[in-house]
């Protein structure tokens, strides 16, 4: 737990204040339901006059975020690097935190609750398969209540490509991608028999999160991670010539753009920066 105290100072840093506006009585936003075609007008609202409008702004990108993430970053992105009102800069960068904390830190994650290690078995067609093989079943989980045994070879969960190569990785990987109250098939070994089973999955405990979170390094190298993932699709998203995403990518290569300095959290842009 004093890792998850120490790195989540990072993501308090200049979020703590968007998170608190970003919250109405009830959980609600006031303004009407924002659309794709709003995001120009919010991202440009950012560098308002007055600190209400520039609040509302941002508070309606983060809940819009929520709804399209790629959209929004799509959006800005760009505005990012074009900016040069240092209030804009520094809010798109808190908001690409906040996302962050949201869609990655916090963010809810489906649990199966067992323990599980590898163990060969036959596929339905009677082909040796690696299976995962259940060694413990947690009370009160979601396993439990689905009706999981000791000694269950788990064949195959949805469609996942069940490989031997990090299998349990893998499995555990997939599991948390969902969300909690999502429904997994399995496809279970038991004795002779092979069941279907559908289980609906539980919530990954945050003490399990924490050290997870742990494990995968600083939340700032996760941060860092995240965001250049996500760089690097908006920069493939296909362009006509002389578009301002192709301009702007000619001008300053992934390797030295600003995002990897100001956004991943230094404190100065290269020299090299276009703004």
């Amino acid at each position: 737990m004093t890792v998850w105290f120490q790195t989540d100072r990072f993501l308090r840093k200049g979020v703590a204040a968007l998170v608190l506006v970003s919250t109405m009585p009830g959980g609600e936003p006031r303004e009407a339901p924002t659309t794709e075609n709003d995001l120009p007008r919010l991202i440009a609202a950012l560098g308002h006059e007055h600190c209400s409008e520039r609040d509302a702004a941002q508070r309606r990108l983060l809940h819009m975020a929520e709804r399209n993430l790629s959209a929004v970053l799509q959006e800005a992105f760009p505005a990012y690097r074009k900016a040069k009102d240092p209030e804009v800069r520094i809010r798109l960068r808190n908001l690409f935190r906040a996302i962050f904390r949201i869609h990655v830190v916090d963010r809810p994650r489906g649990y199966l609750g067992i323990h599980m290690g590898v163990a060969q078995a036959a596929d339905t067609s009677g082909r040796p398969c690696p299976a995962i093989q259940v060694l413990r079943v947690l009370e009160n989980t979601a396993a439990d209540a689905g009706g999981l045994r000791v000694g269950d070879l788990i064949l195959r969960i949805d469609q996942l490509d069940m490989r031997e190569d990090r299998l349990l990785e893998t499995f555990a990987e997939y599991v948390q991608s969902l969300s909690p109250g999502q429904t997994v098939r399995l496809t279970v070994r038991r004795g002779e028999a092979t069941h279907h089973m559908d289980i609906t999955l539980g919530s990954l405990p945050s003490a399990i999160r924490d050290a997870i979170l742990a494990r995968s390094g600083s939340i700032q190298e996760q941060f860092h991670q995240w965001l250049q993932t996500h760089y690097e699709e908006y920069r493939r998203r296909p362009t006509t010539p002389g578009s301002p995403q192709q301009a702007s990518d000619e001008i300053t290569p992934t390797t030295n753009n600003p995002l990897r300095s100001a956004v991943f959290g230094d404190t100065h842009s290269p020299p090299s920066s276009p703004d």
